[in-house]
């Protein structure tokens, strides 16, 4: 049996395979921010100068990665393996 080198990425491989789901809704997000000054908000009941309603500071891919359930920090860590496998290589080959 011959020893393959795949390196397997099982978060990479889910946030590939909702790419063509999260990019148009990621693209409308940042639409209703940029052309329509819509921001998301949460409601803080604790706040008591009158704004109860606080904008939400959080970056588009959290949102979309938390909806699809994709933990970024895997993914970021998968892809350092393969970049450190790929730099192997290729002093392996050069």
């Amino acid at each position: 049996m011959e020893k393959t080198n795949e390196i397997l990425c099982p978060e990479c491989d889910k946030m590939i395979a909702v790419k063509s789901k999260s990019q148009p809704i990621g693209e409308f997000i940042e639409w209703l921010r940029g052309e329509r000054g819509i921001v998301l908000a949460e409601y803080d009941e604790d706040h008591y100068d009158g704004e109860f309603l606080q904008a939400v500071n959080i970056r588009i891919e959290d949102l979309l990665a938390e909806y699809f359930g994709i933990d970024l920090k895997r993914v970021e860590q998968e892809r350092r393996i393969m970049l450190s496998k790929l730099r192997d290589e290729q002093k392996g080959n050069g």
